[in-house]
């Protein structure tokens, strides 16, 4: 055998310290944002049905695509913007998934960095309960 060679128990154990050392909450938000947005680099070799909605977002460090669930829930099928009546405001705002939403989208946001200054600000403070929610 090779003396180089790393077992599943080391490789096991270097997984779980890097997981111990992000909290919980944010590994869990970015997990939810890989899952729902597919990397355009990625978008760009597979076989996705097109057209999708890129979306840029300061969190998530590069140009991504909406899986086809999220892109259903939010556009109809001539690509306009569904909004949620429920979630009332001055912007038009469409959340996803339907039950419990993780993701909100505001259409022609008034002030699109106020939300992530916000988050920054709270983040800045080591407020407790930031949510990872700001794109």
């Amino acid at each position: 055998m090779l003396s180089n060679v790393i077992s599943k128990k080391e490789i096991r154990n270097e997984i779980d310290l890097l997981i111990e050392s992000i909290p919980l909450d944010e590994l869990k938000w970015l997990i939810s944002i890989e899952n729902h947005f597919i990397r355009a680099k990625d978008y760009k070799n597979n076989n996705f049905s097109y057209p999708k909605h890129k979306v840029k977002g300061v969190f998530m460090g590069c140009d991504r695509m909406m899986v086809d669930s999220l892109e259903e829930h939010i556009f109809d099928n001539e690509g306009n913007f569904k909004e949620n009546p429920t979630l009332n405001g001055r912007s038009d705002v469409a959340d996803y998934p339907a039950k419990i939403p993780i993701f909100y989208f505001k259409k022609y946001p008034e002030v699109p960095g106020y939300e992530y200054a916000s988050s920054l600000f709270m983040t800045f403070m080591e407020f407790p309960t930031l949510l990872f929610k700001t794109f």
